[in-house]
C-alpha cells in the first residue's frame, strides 16, 4: 500500500476514495442534503432557447400558411391613376404622361382608413382600392385623408362595408429581435396576393 501510495496514480485513486467517504458520512448524518435525480436532471438539463418575439406573444408560432390565410383578407391592392403633365418650358421634349400606379395598403379599421405609400398615390386623379375579404375582388374607390412623403406614408378612406374592412392587428415595434421570422404580404409588380418570409436582419 505504501508503494501504490507513493505514485501519482495511487495517490489521486486513495484521494478519491477518502473523499467518496467523507461525502457518504456527511449525507448520512444530515450535513448535506442530497438532490433528488429530478433536481439533478433539471440542473444538467440545457436552458431553453428564447422564442422570437411573434412566438412569445401567444406561446405558440404560425405557419406561414397560416398567418396568409389569417390576415391576408386585411390587405388591400391599390391602384392610382394619374393625369399626364402639362408641358414645361424647360423640357424640350413636352410635358410628362400620366400612368397607373400600384401598390399594396392594409385595412387598420372598420371605419375604411387604408395605410398605404406616399408615393404610389402621389399626384393621383383616381384611386381605387381592391379589398382582400371580398369575393367579388371588385376594386371601390379611394380619398386621400393625408399623407407624408418625409415617410411614404398615405391614409385612404374607402365607402365599405364593414364586414369587408377586418383591420391587422399592429405589434409593438420595441419587441422585434434580430433573427425573429417575419411574413411579407402584398401585391406586386404583375403578381397578386403574394407572401415571402424572412427574418429580422438588423435592428431599427
Amino acid at each position: 500500500m505504501r508503494r501504490i501510495a507513493r505514485t501519482p496514480v495511487g495517490a489521486a485513486v486513495i484521494g478519491g476514495l477518502v473523499v467518496a467517504i467523507l461525502g457518504w458520512i456527511a449525507i448520512a448524518a444530515g450535513w448535506i442534503k442530497s438532490e433528488s435525480n429530478d433536481n439533478a436532471a433539471a440542473a444538467l438539463a440545457p436552458a431553453p432557447l428564447p422564442q422570437p418575439a411573434a412566438q412569445r406573444t401567444n406561446g405558440k408560432g404560425l405557419t406561414v400558411n397560416q398567418i396568409y390565410q389569417q390576415d391576408s383578407p386585411g390587405v388591400a391592392f391599390v391602384q392610382a391613376e394619374s393625369a399626364p403633365r402639362a408641358p414645361s418650358p424647360f423640357n424640350p421634349f413636352g410635358g410628362g404622361g400620366g400612368g397607373t400606379a400600384t401598390g399594396s395598403g392594409f385595412v387598420i379599421d372598420q371605419q375604411g382608413h387604408i395605410l398605404t405609400n406616399a408615393h404610389v398615390v402621389d399626384g393621383a386623379q383616381k384611386i381605387e382600392v381592391t379589398l382582400g375579404n371580398t369575393d367579388s375582388s371588385q376594386p371601390v374607390s379611394a380619398q386621400v385623408v393625408g399623407k407624408d412623403p418625409s415617410t411614404d406614408v398615405a391614409l385612404l378612406k374607402v365607402n365599405a362595408p364593414a364586414s369587408d374592412l377586418p383591420p391587422l392587428q399592429l405589434g409593438d415595434s420595441s419587441r422585434v429581435q434580430v433573427g425573429d421570422p417575419v411574413v411579407d404580404m402584398g401585391n406586386r409588380i404583375e403578381l397578386d396576393r403574394t407572401a415571402a418570409a424572412g427574418i429580422v436582419s438588423a435592428p431599427q
